[in-house]
Formats: structure tokens, C-alpha cells, sequence
């Protein structure tokens, strides 16, 4: 029972396909399709031993995952449909984790990340160092994509355990973000769940539309009054959205196509290329692009007329 996956009991188990969020071929290469397939109502049941599960894949939106921090010897995690993943606690002790994938989920905090690797230093120390040593208490790729989160680690990178690839994709208000965990300011879990309780959201005025630069894979853009919220977003781009920003400039974000690539969607030239004036190394970005305004607080809101006139230069010289 080394590779199981729990899927929704009332769904054909045969029907997945195993989305890899890794720009690393190495990491998708390295994931070990499950052989053992237990229903969601089973997994007490049919999981006896669960120090021999070593792949665990989760396709259902459990209610309770405190089942997984008993799998000690876990080296991949992936929950695709985390709805109610409040926290990462139930990790901390898998001090064997290599792979961490968890999608569309509510995790209010990653304190259970930042105990993990603690607790990796501790015994990749307490192993000499070695470079075995830093292959079995390594990571090589962690990806948390959350609506929820507003705790992030400060730096990953300071607990000398080797980090293959990170990517943090946290949703505030009605727009993604995606950037660094080292540019990210922590804030206490108590105002988080403080937050959720009052469901208090900052507003920015009566108006349900904000106005943004909308550029296609066609080589035509236009500055458009689209309205707020991701629906909206979702029926421009033609599916979930993701975020991008970049380092240095927080008042600006484009929002693309999550799986634009797998979807076949054609390369979106003028996108890439205006990346290019904010980034040293150009993104290949498919489909359509959605480019907005961010405020202090990282909600998305109208571009400025300055900003406007920034852009549109930058894409008519490109076009």
C-alpha cells in the first residue's frame, strides 16, 4: 500500500488526471501514480498500516485529513480538492515529505509548514549533513494554492534544507496573488479567524466595475470597464485564473489562464513581452491577459490614468 489515492465515493476512480504544478520535469517524474484506490468513506477501513504509504493522493474534499499525520514515511502529498484544509498541522512531523501539492483549498495559516522544516533541520543536522542526507529530508516542490491564507513564512530558505520549487498562490478578496514568500508581511492567525467570523471585507466605493487593459493571444488590446470578482475574470479568460506580479511593483497584477498551456491555448506574444519590462527572463504566458490595479491592501482595483498611459505605450512599441 505505497501509493493510494482516496477518491469521492460516489466517483469512478479510473477517471483522474493528475495536474503536475511543477515548471520542473524532475519533480512530475518523480511522482509515483497511485496503485491502491480507496473510496472516502473507507479510508479508516481499508488504511490499516500507515507507515507503509508513502504516495498519498486525495481527489475528495474531506471533511477531516488529521488522519494523515500518522503517515510518517509520506513523501507525497497531493490534494487536489482541499475545500476544508484549514491548516498544515497534520505535516509538521513528515519529516519525509519531498512533495507538497495542495489545490483550491481554505488553509488559514502555514505554521505547520514552518514546523516542518524546523523539525527537517533538525534531523538533517542530527544526519551529519550529508547529501543523502539532504536528498531525504529535502523538498522538491511545495505548492499551496489557498482563498484563504494570509500567513505566509517570511523565508523558506533559512532552515538549510535543500527547497527545489515554491510557489504560493493566495487569493484576497475577489483577486489572486502570487509572489515570494520573503516579500510577505506575517500576520497572526488570531486576526485571520478573527476576520473570518466578522466576514469584513475593505471596499472601495458603490461601483462593481473597475477599469483594466485587457490584451488577447490575437495581438489586439484595449483599456475596458470589466466587472469586479472573479466570475468576471474567469469568463474573459476562459477558465481559473492565476495571478501573476512582479517583484518592486505591488500596485499592478495580470491576471492569466492557470492551465492555459494544457489547455493548448495559443502564446500570448504581447503579454509575454510586456512581462519582459518587469522581469529579467521572459514568461511564456497562453490565452488571454487580464491587467488590473492592486491597492495597499492587494484587492484588485481601477489602473490609473497613469498607469494606462504606461501600459498602452509599452504594448503599442510591442505591437
Amino acid at each position: 500500500m505505497s501509493y493510494v489515492q482516496i477518491y469521492p465515493k460516489d466517483a469512478k476512480r479510473n477517471n483522474e488526471a493528475y495536474l503536475m504544478p511543477w515548471e520542473s520535469d524532475a519533480i512530475c517524474y518523480n511522482f509515483h501514480v497511485p496503485e491502491v484506490f480507496i473510496p472516502d468513506d473507507a479510508i479508516e477501513e481499508m488504511i490499516t498500516d500507515p507507515l507503509k504509504v508513502e504516495t498519498l493522493v486525495v481527489t475528495a474534499d474531506l471533511k477531516d485529513y488529521d488522519f494523515i499525520e500518522k503517515m510518517k514515511n509520506l513523501k507525497q502529498l497531493y490534494l487536489y480538492h482541499a475545500g476544508n484544509f484549514w491548516d498544515l498541522s497534520v505535516i509538521k512531523d513528515l519529516i519525509y515529505l519531498r512533495q507538497l501539492c495542495i489545490m483550491h483549498s481554505e488553509v488559514l495559516c502555514l505554521d505547520g509548514l514552518n514546523e516542518l522544516l524546523i523539525n527537517k533541520k533538525e534531523a538533517l543536522d542530527l544526519d551529519s549533513n550529508s547529501l543523502a542526507a539532504e536528498i531525504t529530508y529535502g523538498i522538491e516542490g511545495i505548492f499551496i494554492h489557498s482563498d484563504e491564507s494570509r500567513l505566509r513564512l517570511t523565508s523558506i530558505y533559512d532552515y538549510g534544507v535543500t527547497i527545489g520549487e515554491l510557489n504560493l498562490i493566495l487569493y484576497t478578496g475577489d483577486c489572486r496573488e502570487e509572489s515570494s514568500p520573503d516579500e510577505i508581511t506575517r500576520v497572526s492567525l488570531d486576526r485571520i479567524r478573527d476576520r473570518e467570523k466578522t466576514g469584513s471585507k475593505k471596499h472601495r466605493g458603490p461601483s462593481d466595475r473597475i477599469r483594466a487593459i485587457v490584451a488577447g493571444s490575437n495581438g489586439e488590446y484595449e483599456v475596458a470597464e470589466i466587472k469586479k470578482g472573479s466570475e468576471s475574470l474567469r469568463a474573459i479568460i476562459g477558465g481559473d485564473i492565476e495571478g501573476l506580479t512582479f517583484a518592486g511593483h505591488t500596485d499592478f497584477i495580470l491576471f492569466i489562464n492557470e492551465i492555459g498551456k494544457i489547455m493548448g491555448l495559443p502564446v500570448n506574444t504581447l503579454a509575454s513581452v510586456f512581462s519582459l519590462e518587469f522581469v529579467s527572463e521572459i514568461p511564456i504566458i497562453h490565452g488571454e491577459v487580464v491587467i488590473c490595479g492592486l491597492d495597499e491592501e492587494g484587492d484588485t482595483c481601477d489602473l490609473t490614468d497613469e498607469q494606462i498611459d504606461a501600459f498602452m505605450k509599452i504594448l503599442r512599441e510591442i505591437h
